[in-house]
């Protein structure tokens, strides 16, 4: 802790709390870095998520297999690293359910608790687990058959339309 940012004195607890279960940094947060740009102070630091639970596993399979079923392997990993940069995101919310039902985004997620994926979808979300995404982190939109007006196309892969 400092008053003058010169002179430093070592905190006894954590100044900033670890985030709540599923949140970004819900594991542990290192490697604090402030820096000072124009009048202002800036905090940055390297968060751990925790893994995803195998409910939120499920759940994710299901939102893939309901968005994409019955699409390529390809295009539902697409449609997958779309949900994943969006939790990356945060504003969408912090936790895998705050962003599959944040309002007007995924029509079908109301269909999550009574619905049932394929192992296809299943090895997909393992696979975006374990190798990551396949689209950059700021492509966070797709929808069937045409690109959204509004946003910026990125790619289609079969009959869904990936954007920023």
């Amino acid at each position: 802790i400092s008053s003058d940012m010169l002179s430093w004195e070592k905190y006894e607890r954590p100044i900033i709390e670890y985030g709540k279960s599923g949140e970004i940094d819900s594991i542990h947060a290192h490697k604090p870095c402030v820096i000072y740009h124009d009048g202002a102070l800036w905090h940055f630091y390297c968060a751990v998520r925790a893994p995803l639970t195998d409910e939120e596993k499920e759940m994710f399979a299901t939102i893939i297999y309901l968005e994409g079923g019955s699409e390529s392997y390809e295009c539902q990993l697409a449609i997958g690293s779309v949900i994943l940069n969006r939790l990356m995101n945060g504003h969408w919310g912090n936790t895998l359910a705050d962003v599959l039902y944040a309002k007007n985004q995924f029509a079908p997620a109301y269909k999550i608790s009574s619905t049932t994926p394929t192992d296809k979808q299943r090895q997909v979300v393992e696979d975006l687990l374990t190798k990551g995404t396949t689209l950059p982190e700021y492509v966070m939109y797709f929808r069937a058959w045409y690109y959204f007006s509004w946003a910026t196309p990125y790619t289609n892969i079969d009959n869904t339309y990936f954007s920023y």
